[in-house]
């Protein structure tokens, strides 16, 4: 995954349905154990984002 996925998390999971679904069959270089894993991360930092956020904006109003 490339900044589009930080940037645009709905397109970053576009670019990885085709190699969760027919990467095996493909024959992708990459190990699908290691596609799901950069799937379920990619999620889970989109998860984490507004928390993420409001943290750095709770820190800068303190500081």
């Amino acid at each position: 995954l490339g900044g589009t996925a930080a940037i645009n998390p709905a397109r970053g999971i576009a670019q990885q349905v085709p190699g969760l679904f027919f990467g095996h069959e493909v024959g992708h270089s990459a190990s699908y154990a290691d596609i799901v894993s950069a799937t379920l991360a990619m999620q889970a930092g989109t998860f984490m984002a507004p928390f993420f956020y409001v943290l750095a904006r709770c820190i800068n109003r303190i500081c």
